[in-house]
């Protein structure tokens, strides 16, 4: 399921390829963490730091939008991973992302 996807900086601690809670976990530079799973539908959230707020949340009905989606949150992390400054936490609101949004982009 994830052979085609470039995970750029991130390095995979986890990968499931069958539709379980954690699917895909993902490490990027300056701790900035990609958790992809399902629970009713798909989804994928960047962390900074492990805090409890996440930067981003992206949310998938099916696995064809998911995996639609997986590459944009990847990129994503990515882009948070190259800002090198300390993250304390609520400073900002979660931004939610839909396979509608990023379709219509």
């Amino acid at each position: 399921m994830f052979e085609n996807i470039d995970f750029k900086s991130g390095t995979v601690t986890w990968k499931c390829e069958s539709l379980e809670e954690d699917m895909l976990m993902l490490n990027f530079p300056n701790q900035i963490y990609l958790n992809a799973g399902f629970t009713n539908k798909f989804y994928i959230v960047i962390y900074r730091d492990f805090s409890e707020t996440p930067d981003s949340v992206y949310t998938a009905e099916n696995i064809d939008e998911f995996l639609y989606i997986l590459p944009y949150s990847v990129e994503k992390a990515e882009n948070l991973s190259k800002i090198n400054k300390a993250y304390y936490g609520g400073l900002w609101k979660t931004q939610y992302y839909s396979y509608d949004d990023l379709k219509n982009k």
